[in-house]
């Protein structure tokens, strides 16, 4: 095969693809784009092993959400393209149903994997379905208060790691301009948080010559 203006065999094609580094599966652009795969702390990881990358990291100790392979809603979809980020060890998370239920039941999260301006990826106790409603909180060391919010369950599956609990993508309704720059300027700018969105490739071109 010509890559690139270079010929490989198919044995030199293999070594040079992405692999995921906890199981070896085969990864592609379009698995970091879609969600499917992550970069943590130099590895790429596919959505499989995610669970399990997270929670051997170093950096936080919980959960969110991963996007549905297709949506309709075109400010979801635009909200996939967000940075996703690995929360700090001092920024707890709360979600629970809402609802006399959630007062029962009390604070739902198990592993909180990351975080975007449209959303959160968390494994959750108890079974969840999409369109399920459900509301929480932040709280960081650099806030007054908690942050409120509120989301719906976008889609879910049971959690291969903990029984008994759903591996769960939730979606902001409305966040507030707080919520958002919170992500963005605090998760988003601390040393510790890892960005999860992967890098753009460089040009394998040299750079043009001005006349």
């Amino acid at each position: 095969m010509m890559l690139l203006g270079r010929g490989y065999c198919i044995a030199c094609l293999e070594q040079i693809t992405p692999k995921c580094h906890l199981c070896s599966k085969p990864l592609h652009q379009a698995d970091f784009t879609e969600g499917r795969a992550v970069t943590l702390n130099g590895q790429k990881v596919c959505e499989g092993c995610m669970e399990r990358a997270v929670q051997n990291a170093s950096i936080p100790e919980p959960k969110p959400l991963p996007p549905p392979d297709h949506h309709e809603d075109a400010a979801w979809e635009s909200r996939r393209a967000c940075s996703r980020f690995v929360p700090p060890l001092d920024c707890t998370l709360t979600v629970k149903l809402r609802g006399l239920l959630g007062l029962i039941s009390g604070n739902a999260v198990v592993l909180w994997i990351d975080v975007s301006e449209g959303g959160l990826r968390a494994v959750l106790h108890g079974s969840y379905k999409p369109g399920d409603p459900v509301e929480g909180r932040m709280a960081h060391p650099t806030l007054d208060d908690k942050i409120e919010f509120r989301a719906q369950v976008r889609h879910g599956k049971p959690s291969e790691k903990y029984p008994g609990c759903t591996l769960a993508g939730l979606k902001f309704e409305e966040p507030s301009a707080l919520l958002v720059a919170f992500i963005r300027e605090v998760l988003g700018c601390n040393p510790s948080v890892l960005s999860l969105k992967p890098p753009t490739p460089k040009s394998p071109f040299p750079p043009a010559r001005s006349a």
